[in-house]
């Protein structure tokens, strides 16, 4: 129990959803008779605090572009492609595993239209 609630990776709001779910499961067994004790941890490290997002100014933006098209030896895309990645990123809001996992079926430019597939929720549990 103690690992499905942990896991193995740093602590997140999922770990938080998973203890109050659990723990409302067990008030009702307990409260009906099926369990004779609450199996759960006592204490969960303090939930992390939310990202704020930030939105760069237009001349951050241009830099980032300017920076990306410059030839590096750390970054093995070319450097087109690097500045099409970054300007999908920001400007449709993706997250990387989303734009990574797009294909050409995916893209209809008669329609204008970009289809995203298997998006990660952000929600506790």
């Amino acid at each position: 129990m103690r690992f499905f609630i942990y896991g193995s990776g740093p602590v997140t709001a999922t770990l938080h959803g998973k203890f109050h779910v659990l723990r409302g499961f067990y008030r009702y067994l307990l409260s009906r008779g099926y369990v004779t004790h609450f199996p759960l941890p006592t204490q969960i490290p303090k939930e992390p605090e939310r990202l704020i997002p930030y939105i760069y100014s237009r001349e951050e933006l241009q830099r980032v572009l300017q920076t990306a098209q410059k030839e590096s030896h750390w970054c093995k895309l070319e450097t087109h492609t690097l500045r099409t990645l970054l300007l999908l990123l920001y400007g449709a809001g993706l997250r990387i595993s989303e734009a990574l996992r797009l294909t050409l079926a995916d893209v209809d430019l008669d329609q204008r239209l970009l289809t995203i597939r298997e998006t990660s929720s952000t929600s506790p549990v």
